[in-house]
């Protein structure tokens, strides 16, 4: 009888925080218990790795520390921007995600993307 009344308890707990997190998820919500719910990371793509990269940096430099972004998108100006994330990793919901991206003019560095989308 008492391992009945744990595993209705766990159960009832771990629904209370599922219902939680998807109701922290609406409409792009940031959600506490799991932050990243929402990014999509390149293939190999590392935080610390990120970190490294300082403006004034060239592309080739920045090739030897990063991982292939996501994708690469240039503007009018001829402004490059590697996008390492994006958005629609979620399981389920839709939820805030981290943008993680470099700007790059005439092969340097010239912006770092450490922003938070959807909130």
């Amino acid at each position: 009888m008492k391992i009945r009344k744990t595993i209705g308890i766990a159960f009832g707990v771990v629904l209370g925080l599922f219902i939680l997190l998807i109701m922290s998820g609406y409409p792009e919500g940031y959600c506490v218990f799991w932050p990243k719910i929402d990014t999509r990371y390149a293939p190999g793509y590392s935080e610390t790795e990120f970190e490294k990269i300082r403006g004034g940096m060239t592309w080739d430099e920045v090739n030897r520390i990063m991982c292939p972004p996501l994708e690469i998108a240039t503007n009018r100006n001829g402004m490059i921007h590697l996008s390492y994330t994006s958005d629609g990793n979620a399981p389920f919901g839709d939820f805030a995600w981290f943008g993680r991206g470099l700007e790059i003019s005439n092969g340097i560095v010239t912006g770092v993307v450490k922003t938070m989308y959807g909130d």
